[in-house]
């Protein structure tokens, strides 16, 4: 026999635990049900009855009453959620209720139903939680997002029509210059021909960041549309490297064009940027070359299959400190000033974005006072059903987006030509390891920014977690490449989708919350 002592003990652990419980849920604004199917008698915690506006001993608690207190709108909804619940699928969803007064509240309802032995419904749970704060947050937060981009898009249409304004008065201010430069008729004093090359040279600057500008600005906006289509990598090369030969003969600056001792190599992508690009390494490599130095030209497959083509200059190289900073938007590193070099600052940053939304790779690889060497490594044509990386994907938090480019270029491994067992088996592990990461990390952040609906996503992650094991167990069992290009279609839809439907919603309830965001994930990975 217990004690009394025993007892009491147990007693006074019972009651601090309901107490911990209690605390909780008021805490949390949530609470507890349960509806017993057969007596249709309803039991609420005592959070529900204040998120309800309603007292227990005044409240006659079932589950048509409760129905009552449901706004006539969502009643639909929740009856149909409920018909599923008794059938065996658990609801998660948001609804209205109306309080006594007539106050109109939101609500988070959770639902899932017991069966006895034999199969019948025999007893319902499950919660509430009070989310009307967190739709007024998330509607100004909604309404933010869309004054904001409203002002994007206005920003875009002001730039796109102030460039051509611009650019009008810019074309003829360089081609009077230019034909003053060049007239036989009128030779220019050699003061007067100092002046018009400083008229052309500013000029053309000015219309580089103009259209620099507007570049950006249709990115930011997601206003810039990308022609891809399979092409020859050498019509590329040849038509940059016409444009920029003028000014490397100008300046005593030899290209050397090693890509040419190959055969012609098929790529996918936007050949107009493509060329911008190559243009933009070429005439920096140009452009920050020392005397009488070289621009080397190189190219060559990898193989994951892409194209890695090189810019390489004899220049003035970048300090390793200011690496970091290089594809930042009017950056100019203090180099152009040393050397009274014109620059905008932000053709790299426009060339790094383009890359990427051409599901491309850039680098580079620099040394003081020795030169650099810029690449952008574009799919070749087998690879042309890649997933690419939008700023439309883009769901507002850094951390969250680089996550979803490492799951995208796992996925487009599985694409890969001539890929052996063992290598689809490395990149499914692969794959299914950093899905895992990628969803606790995710949680982490919607846990530190207070997003209310963690675990309707946790629960979508859970059942996207298991079809990922499901495939990965499938192939390890018959293998097949039509089982691969299945897992392939799957992950594509489901990545986009959430990212588009689910994952968007996280980011603005990240905003001022970035520090709390940080905090969380480092500490995630102690």
């Amino acid at each position: 026999k217990r004690s009394r002592l025993e007892l009491e003990k147990q007693h006074e652990q019972l009651r601090t635990s309901e107490t911990s419980l209690t605390n909780a849920q008021r805490i949390a604004h949530l609470g507890s049900w349960q509806w017993d199917i057969e007596t249709n008698a309803l039991f609420w915690s005592e959070e529900i009855y204040k998120i309800f506006g309603l007292v227990p001993q005044q409240f006659e608690a079932t589950y048509q009453a409760f129905l009552e207190r449901v706004h006539p709108d969502d009643r639909e909804l929740v009856e149909t959620s409920v018909a599923a619940a008794l059938e065996g699928t658990p609801y998660n969803i948001s609804h209205r209720i109306i309080q006594p007064d007539g106050t109109e509240r939101s609500v988070n309802e959770m639902g899932e139903v017991l069966f006895d032995d034999a199969g019948a419904p025999f007893c319902m749970v499950g919660t509430v939680q009070d989310i009307t704060d967190f739709r007024k947050i998330e509607e100004e937060l909604r309404r933010s997002k869309e004054e904001a981009e409203q002002a994007n898009q206005a920003k875009s249409r002001f730039l796109s029509s102030m460039s051509h304004e611009l650019r009008t008065p810019l074309n003829a201010i360089i081609g009077f210059s230019q034909f003053m430069q060049h007239n036989p008729n009128e030779p220019l004093t050699s003061a007067q021909k100092e002046y018009t090359d400083d008229i052309a040279a500013s000029g053309e600057m000015l219309l580089g960041l103009i259209n620099g500008m507007l570049d950006l600005a249709k990115i930011e906006a997601d206003q810039l549309h990308l022609t891809m289509e399979d092409i020859y990598v050498d019509h590329i090369i040849d038509e940059s490297l016409m444009l920029v030969g003028p000014t490397a003969e100008s300046k005593g600056i030899s290209i050397q064009n090693c890509t040419s001792d190959f055969p012609p190599v098929l790529i996918h992508t936007d050949g107009l940027r493509l060329t911008q690009v190559l243009l933009n390494f070429m005439s920096n490599a140009v452009k920050y070359n020392k005397p009488d130095g070289t621009v080397t030209l190189a190219s060559r497959e990898t193989e994951e299959g892409y194209l890695h083509i090189s810019v390489t200059d004899t220049g003035l190289g970048i300090p390793q400190e200011l690496h970091g900073d290089i594809f930042k938007p009017f950056e100019r590193l203090g180099i152009e000033a040393k050397r009274t070099i014109e620059g905008t600052g932000i053709g790299l940053t426009v060339t790094k974005q383009l890359v990427e939304m051409m599901g491309g790779r850039i680098g580079f690889e620099s040394e003081y006072h020795i030169g650099s060497t810029f690449w952008v490594e574009v799919p070749l044509a087998s690879r042309c059903n890649e997933l690419l990386w939008t700023n439309k994907l883009s769901v507002g938090v850094q951390q969250v987006d680089e996550d979803h480019k490492v799951l995208i270029s796992l996925l487009n491994e599985l694409s890969e030509p001539g890929l052996k067992a063992e290598d689809v088996d490395g990149i499914i592990s692969n794959l299914i390891d950093y899905t895992l990461y990628h969803f606790r990390r995710e949680e982490a952040v919607m846990k530190a920014c207070g997003y209310p609906y963690l675990e309707a996503h946790r629960k979508v992650h859970r059942h996207l977690g298991a079809k990922v094991g499901q495939f990965a167990e499938e192939w390890r069992k018959d293998g097949g490449a039509e089982l691969i290009q299945e897992l392939l279609e799957f992950l594509r839809t489901w990545l986009v989708d959430h990212i588009m439907q689910e994952d968007a919603e996280i980011g603005p309830f990240v905003i001022g919350k970035e520090a709390e965001v940080e905090r969380a994930l480092r500490e995630l990975e102690i």
